[in-house]
């Protein structure tokens, strides 16, 4: 069965961290079901080989944080990915974790374009009416 999440990541980068707890596999499940050993992922949830953003995503989602994992990936990241990922859901909570955690870990940052909403200011400020 193969990993997804933290220990595909961990596995499939070869970083010299312990091994996840309880790692993620795909197994014939229909949902995400979460056992002593393992989190069992149906094969349609599963994020694409090769994809490490879209592992981690998946990994804060459903496992929860592991520093040590996101801490070994980020030098293995490139801020490009993470921006057109920012850019694609500007909003998502897991998606600034991440890109959050790999500008604390390179001392990088995430550069890219955001549109951002209307907004309706709280108070009136000076000059305006």
């Amino acid at each position: 069965m193969a990993y997804v999440g933290y220990e595909y990541v961990r596995s499939s980068l070869d970083l010299p961290i312990f091994e996840v707890s309880r790692p993620a596999l795909v197994k014939p499940v229909t949902r995400i079901m979460a056992s002593a050993e393992a989190l069992g992922v149906p094969a349609a949830m599963a994020p694409a080989d090769g994809d490490l953003v879209a592992h981690l995503l998946f990994a804060l989602k459903h496992e929860g944080v592991n520093l040590q994992v996101l801490a070994g990936a980020s030098k293995h990241l490139a801020g490009a990915d993470l921006a057109a990922a920012l850019a694609a859901t500007p909003n998502g909570q897991y998606v600034r974790m991440l890109c959050s955690t790999w500008e604390h870990f390179t001392g990088n940052q995430v550069v890219g374009r955001l549109s951002m909403g209307s907004f309706t200011a709280a108070s009136k400020t000076e000059g305006s009416r």
